[in-house]
């Protein structure tokens, strides 16, 4: 655990002085264009203050601009992790125990589908059916209030990451119910549901989270498209117009935000993994 933390810090290090010599010595708490040493470090210092200077566009503190905005995008990312890791386990665990069935070709069919459009071409689709055909769901996120606004992201978000998701857990059950120790299990006469739950999908969960942690900085980045799309006001869209309206201390802000959750997933995703690593060892053993 403490090598990650280390390998993490050191990569938020990195990347912090990246941001600082393209971005961070132009901001209002950098010095002027100039990037020696001690610069970065006092910026570096404000920034862990919670010292992020004034936004131009927004005339407000980039601190609780950024804290608004934050708060939008995790509602909306807790609501697609909720979502998509249940239906992705269910559906790779049916179509990968019986990939032959023309329920297990279904889900193939329609997982391919989507997988292989890019989140924008899904949320065009979705505006076309929900808000052009039937007219039931507004396109514009800031026009609607309660709970609209974040019905047209998550199907959106949910079609995108739940086909990745699906796909990979599928092709892992099949590769493990090809395995000696599951024919072993149908020739004793367990039950084929039994089988699929205690054996398959817990012996596929390894190489899925593995998969899964590849798959975090696409699911984020749909997250930050999907939101500009649809006008949502989260992390994403706050981003986007600092970059179109040359905010430089809130696109460094939101850059900054964004790498630390980056890698904060990736270290959970990590020690997730060597701790289901180390569960299948013991069980192995035992």
């Amino acid at each position: 655990m403490l090598r990650q933390l280390l390998i993490s810090v050191l990569i938020l290090l990195m990347l912090s002085v990246c941001i600082f010599w393209i971005l961070g010595r132009y901001s209002s708490i950098g010095y002027g264009g100039y990037g020696g040493f001690s610069s970065y470090i006092a910026w570096l210092g404000k920034i862990v203050s919670g010292e992020l200077g004034i936004s131009r566009l927004y005339q407000q503190s980039v601190s609780d601009l950024l804290w608004l905005r934050l708060q939008a995008t995790m509602v909306l990312l807790a609501i697609i992790l909720l979502l998509i890791v249940p239906f992705a386990l269910l559906l790779g665990a049916l179509a990968g125990a019986r990939p032959d069935s023309w329920f297990g070709k279904m889900i193939c069919f329609f997982v391919m589908l989507f997988s292989c459009m890019p989140e924008f071409t899904i949320a065009i689709f979705c505006i076309l059916i929900f808000s052009y055909h039937f007219g039931i769901l507004s396109p514009n996120s800031e026009i609607v209030s309660g709970f609209q606004p974040l019905i047209l992201p998550i199907i959106v978000l949910f079609l995108y990451g739940v086909s990745h998701l699906t796909r990979i857990l599928r092709q892992s059950v099949m590769q493990v119910m090809h395995t000696p120790y599951i024919r072993t299990a149908v020739m004793k006469g367990l039950p084929f549901h039994h089988i699929v739950i205690r054996h398959g999908l817990r012996n596929a969960m390894m190489p899925a989270v593995k998969q899964f942690i590849v798959l975090m900085p696409w699911l984020l980045s749909a997250v930050i498209v999907t939101e500009f799309f649809f006008d949502y006001q989260g992390l994403g869209a706050l981003l986007v117009e600092a970059a179109l309206f040359d905010d430089v201390d809130v696109l460094q802000a939101c850059i900054l935000l964004s790498v630390l959750i980056m890698v904060l997933m990736q270290l959970s995703a990590d020690l997730y993994y060597k701790r289901l690593q180390a569960r299948m060892i013991v069980k192995k053993i035992d």
